[in-house]
C-alpha cells in the first residue's frame, strides 16, 4: 500500500469498487433487498429454462440462488476479487465459473442467458455492447432467451447519486459526485472508514431504446416482452427500469432457409382455412406449405406481432399461391393493458361492420377472418396492401392522403355514433399530462446546449406546456367528427383508387382537423416523412382536407379545420422537450423510422418540427 498525507491509504486499483477488497467483500449486504434477484429466478421458472448463465455473475449471489433450485448454471465474472467471493457462496460447488467475459461462454450452453445488476450498463458505446449480445446470442441454444435490465434514461436516476452528503454503508461513509457527458453517466464515490479514505470511479451508460435494439437485432435476437419495473408493469416514460427479454432468431432462420412450414395448431387451423376461402372467394379444401415471415414492427409492442403468412390453397385440386397480414395480440396473462385494449379496439372495429365503407377514397384493409382464442390471444387476417409511392413519404401522397382523411371527417361530421370500443383518450395520450411537471424542469434548466442550438425558443416552449390546458379547451369545443388518430405515414398506403390506412385500435371521435395532425407532424417525429417535405405543404394539405369535408357535403368553417389542426400540433409539446433532452446529453433523439438517420439530420428535422410546433401553437394561443 501508498500512505498518503492525513493517513489516507490509497487500495491497489482503488479506482475499481470491485476490486478493491473491503468494498466487494460488502457488495451483497449493502445490496440487500434487490427485488431484481426473485424476478429473475421466477423468470426462469416460468420460461421453463434448465441451463441458465449469468454474465458478470459478481459475487454469484443470482447464480447460487439459481443452483440451489437445480438448475444447471454457468457464471461468468471478469474481476477476480469478485469471483472469489463468488466461490464461498452457498451452492457455488454446483457452479460453472467462468473467469473472463462473455466470450468464455461455451456454444449452446444455455437456454437463459441472464445480465443483472445493471451490468448492460457497463458496455460503453454500440461496439462492445453489440460484441456482449452477440456472445449472449451465441451461448443461446435455438429458441433460447436473453434478460437484462437498463435504468429508463428519462429517470434520470444518477441524480439521486449526487446528494452532496454523505450516506452510511457496512463499510464506513461514502460521498457521491456524478457527472454526464452524452449517454455516458460518472460516479466518483470517496469512501471514509475511520482513518482511511479512498475513491473509486465507476462509468455506467444510459443507451438510448434504439441503441439497445440495434444490438439485439444485429445478434439475431427478437424482443419478447419489456417491463418497466420489477413488479412486472409495463414501460412508460418514467418507469425506473426497462427490462427485456429477448428470444433467439435461430429458429425463424432455419424456417425461413429451409421454407419449412410452420405448425398451425387445430383450432387456429380452421379459421385460417376459412379466412384464406374468403381472400380468394373459393373453396378450399386444403392449405399446405404455410409459413410465416415476421414483419418490423413497434419495438414497444413485444405482445402484439404482425406477420405475413404464405401459403397453398388446394381449390378443385389445384393448389394456387396465397398470401395474408397475421396480426396477433397476446392475451391479458401476456399482453399490457394499453396493448390489449389497442388489440381489442382494432377487433372491433373491424366485426362491428364500420370499416366496410369507412370513407369514399379512405378505406382499411379486408379482414379476411378472426380468432378469439381462450386465453384471450386475438388474430387478425388482412388483406396485404402494398404502397404505390416512395417511403419516406413524397409530397403527392401526403396531399392525396390529406384529401382522403377530409373524406373520413365530412362523412362522420354531426353524427352521433358513441361506439363503446371508440378510442377517447387521445388528447392525454397525445398531450402526456402526466409528463408535465418533469418537462417543465428539463425546458427551465436551460442547459447550455440547449440554449446554442433553441435559442429563444425555450421561453416559447415552457409557454407552450404551461398552456395545455387551453390547448385541451379549444380541441374541445371545436365541430367534431371520426378520426384515426394515428394516421401517421407508416400506416399510409397510397393505392390507385385512394389511400389505405392501417392500424385502426385508435379510431373515435375528434375535432375536424386532429387527424391531419397525425400525419403531418407525428409522420415527421417518426420519420415517415421528411420536414424538408411537410412543411411547405401545410397549406396544400389543409386545403386537401377542406377539399374532402366539402365533397361529403360537410359544412364546416376553414377557420375550424385550421384551429383544429394546429391545437392538435400544440398538444405534442413533448416533441419538445425530447430534443431539449437530447441536446442536454449530446445526441438529439433519434426518429423510429430512421434508425441509421445521422444524429445531425435527426436534430435539424426535428427543430424544424418545433419550428411547426411553436407556429401552430401562437396560432391558437395568441
Amino acid at each position: 500500500m501508498k500512505r498518503r498525507d492525513r493517513g489516507q491509504i490509497i487500495f491497489p486499483d482503488s479506482t475499481n469498487y470491485y476490486a478493491t477488497p473491503e468494498l466487494a467483500a460488502a457488495y451483497d449486504e449493502d445490496s440487500a433487498g434487490r427485488r431484481d434477484l426473485s424476478f429473475y429466478v421466477g423468470l426462469a421458472r416460468e420460461l421453463g429454462a434448465s441451463r441458465v448463465a449469468d454474465i458478470g455473475a459478481g459475487t454469484g449471489l443470482l447464480c447460487s440462488l439459481l443452483a440451489g433450485e437445480g438448475y444447471d448454471v454457468f457464471g461468468v465474472e471478469p474481476e477476480p476479487t469478485m469471483l472469489s467471493l463468488a466461490a464461498s457462496q452457498k451452492n457455488a460447488a454446483s457452479v460453472s465459473w467462468l473467469h473472463g467475459t462473455a466470450e468464455k461462454l461455451p456454444t449452446h450452453c444455455a437456454d437463459l442467458v441472464l445480465m443483472t445488476g445493471h451490468v448492460a450498463q457497463y458496455f460503453l458505446d454500440d461496439v462492445s455492447w453489440a460484441e456482449v449480445v452477440a456472445h449472449a446470442q451465441r451461448a443461446l441454444t435455438p429458441g433460447g432467451r436473453v434478460a437484462f435490465e437498463i435504468r429508463n434514461p428519462a429517470v434520470e436516476a444518477w441524480r439521486e447519486w449526487e446528494t452532496g452528503a454523505s450516506r452510511v454503508t457496512s463499510r464506513g461513509h461514502v460521498r457521491t459526485e456524478a457527472t454526464r457527458e452524452g449517454d455516458l453517466v460518472t460516479h466518483i464515490d470517496h469512501w471514509t472508514q475511520g482513518s482511511r479514505e479512498w475513491t473509486t470511479t465507476e462509468t455506467l451508460r444510459f443507451p438510448s431504446w434504439r441503441d439497445v435494439m440495434r444490438g439485439l437485432e444485429a445478434a439475431g435476437l427478437s424482443l419478447e416482452r419489456t417491463w418497466g419495473d420489477w413488479d412486472r408493469s409495463p414501460v412508460n416514460d418514467t418507469s425506473p427500469e426497462w427490462i427485456f427479454l429477448a428470444r433467439s432468431r435461430d429458429i425463424d432462420r432455419a424456417r425461413s432457409t429451409t421454407r419449412e412450414s410452420v405448425k398451425i395448431e387445430p383450432k387456429t387451423s380452421t379459421a385460417l382455412h376459412q379466412a384464406v376461402s374468403h381472400a380468394l372467394h373459393r373453396d378450399v379444401t386444403a392449405l399446405s406449405d404455410v409459413r410465416r415471415e415476421p414483419l418490423e414492427y413497434d419495438a414497444f409492442l413485444a405482445h402484439r406481432a404482425v406477420s405475413r403468412l404464405r401459403g397453398l390453397a388446394t381449390v378443385d385440386g389445384e393448389h394456387i399461391p396465397w398470401s395474408l397480414i397475421e396480426k396477433r395480440t397476446e392475451g391479458p396473462a401476456l399482453a399490457s393493458p394499453y396493448l390489449r385494449g389497442n388489440g381489442e379496439r382494432e377487433y372491433d372495429a373491424y366485426v362491428s361492420g364500420m370499416l366496410d365503407d369507412i370513407a369514399p377514397r379512405l378505406r382499411a384493409p379486408h379482414a379476411h377472418g378472426t380468432l378469439v382464442e381462450p386465453d384471450g390471444g386475438i388474430t387478425l387476417w388482412l388483406e396485404e396492401i402494398h404502397h404505390q409511392g416512395q417511403r419516406p413519404l413524397d409530397a403527392r401522397s401526403i396531399v392525396a392522403a390529406a384529401h382522403d382523411v377530409g373524406g373520413l371527417g365530412g362523412r362522420w361530421a354531426g353524427r352521433e355514433r358513441g361506439e363503446p370500443w371508440f378510442f377517447t383518450e387521445w388528447i392525454d395520450r397525445h398531450g402526456q399530462p402526466e409528463a408535465v411537471e418533469q418537462g417543465l424542469a428539463t425546458v427551465r434548466r436551460a442547459h447550455p446546449h440547449a440554449l446554442a442550438r433553441l435559442g429563444d425558443r425555450l421561453p416559447r416552449i415552457e409557454q407552450l406546456i404551461l398552456a395545455q390546458p387551453r390547448v385541451r379547451d379549444v380541441l374541445e369545443s371545436l365541430p367534431h367528427t371520426l378520426c384515426h388518430h394515428d394516421a401517421v405515414g407508416a400506416n399510409v398506403f397510397s393505392t390507385a383508387t385512394g389511400t389505405v390506412l392501417v392500424d385502426w385500435e385508435s379510431i373515435g371521435p375528434g375535432p375536424v382537423g386532429a387527424d391531419l395532425a397525425s400525419l403531418l407532424f407525428s409522420s415527421v417525429r417518426r420519420g415517415d416523412a421528411s420536414a424538408n417535405v411537410v412543411v411547405p405543404l401545410v397549406d396544400e394539405a389543409l386545403h386537401g382536407y377542406i377539399q374532402g369535408l366539402r365533397a361529403e357535403g360537410a359544412r364546416i368553417e376553414p377557420a375550424d379545420v385550421r384551429r383544429g389542426f394546429d391545437a392538435a400540433v400544440a398538444l405534442r409539446w413533448k416533441l419538445a422537450v425530447d430534443v431539449v433532452t437530447g441536446l442536454e446529453s449530446g445526441e438529439a433523439p433519434r426518429r423510429g423510422s430512421q434508425p441509421n438517420e445521422p444524429a445531425s439530420e435527426a436534430e435539424r428535422e426535428l427543430i424544424q418540427l418545433i419550428d411547426l410546433l411553436l407556429a401552430s401553437a401562437g396560432r391558437v394561443l395568441d
